[in-house]
């Protein structure tokens, strides 16, 4: 089949699960950085998604997740020697 061909087949969008079945789905994220010095970085992350699909528990799922995340470097380089 060509692929041109498969956009206009339902049954292979229906097998593929490209069909738009009423489902919703959405994300939101947001992020804070600090970097104290050239050596160190704190980050905080969260991320809220939903997917509202019908094959949900009670039609909707939802996940939280927040992330922490500490970045260090250390020993020497080609800038320099500490």
């Amino acid at each position: 089949m060509h692929a041109d061909a498969r956009a206009d087949n339902p049954q292979w969008l229906s097998e593929s699960g490209l069909l738009d079945n009423g489902d919703a789905f959405t994300r939101v994220s947001a992020m804070l950085e600090w970097i104290p010095s050239e050596f160190s970085r704190l980050r905080l992350q969260y991320n809220d998604a939903v997917d509202t699909s019908s094959t949900g528990t009670a039609g909707l799922i939802e996940d939280n997740k927040w992330t922490f995340q500490y970045t260090v470097s250390m020993g020497s380089h080609g800038a320099h020697q500490y």
